[in-house]
């Protein structure tokens, strides 16, 4: 009572092509109780390949980049003209690598992840990532570190 609840659900496809219809049913329920899902994906192409309607009910998009026709992502993420064409041009410079777009129902706003590299791989790898970053340190230890995360976010 008096609490918010928000459900995080994290690569979602996979999750909503056997159990499509219990989520979105969840969904519409929990934003009639003033709860929330958070929907995480890598691409909303995939997604909307399997549920347009979950995008299209969703209050809030945290958009990193973006797949489709303009008029599928103009129309999966409420976005006016002017919305599409800053979001499109804002991605496609390389130094942008690190903006996200944080789109509500009626508005849109540019971020930044301010990680450096190293703190980025850190947080987005496995033990795996990491036992390999160590085998090519001690391998080539002449090469920063830097660069080897740099390769190997790559490969």
């Amino acid at each position: 009572r008096g609490k918010r609840i928000v459900l995080i659900l994290d690569e979602v496809k996979e999750l909503l092509e056997p159990c499509k219809e219990m989520i979105i049913m969840v969904h519409a329920n929990a934003r009639k109780l003033g709860h929330a899902i958070m929907i995480i994906d890598q691409s909303s192409l995939k997604l909307s390949s399997v549920s347009k309607e979950l995008l299209r009910n969703s209050d809030i998009h945290i958009l990193f980049d973006l797949a489709g026709t303009r008029d599928e992502i103009k129309e999966w993420h409420r976005m006016t003209d002017q919305e599409f064409e800053r979001f499109n041009e804002r991605m496609n410079l390389e130094e942008n690598r690190h903006s996200f777009f944080l789109k509500t129902y009626n508005s849109m706003i540019e971020g930044k992840i301010l990680l450096d590299k190293e703190s980025y791989w850190r947080l987005n790898t496995n033990k795996d990532d990491r036992d390999i970053l160590a085998k090519v340190m001690e391998l080539i230890p002449m090469v920063p570190k830097e660069r080897v995360i740099e390769c190997l976010s790559f490969s």
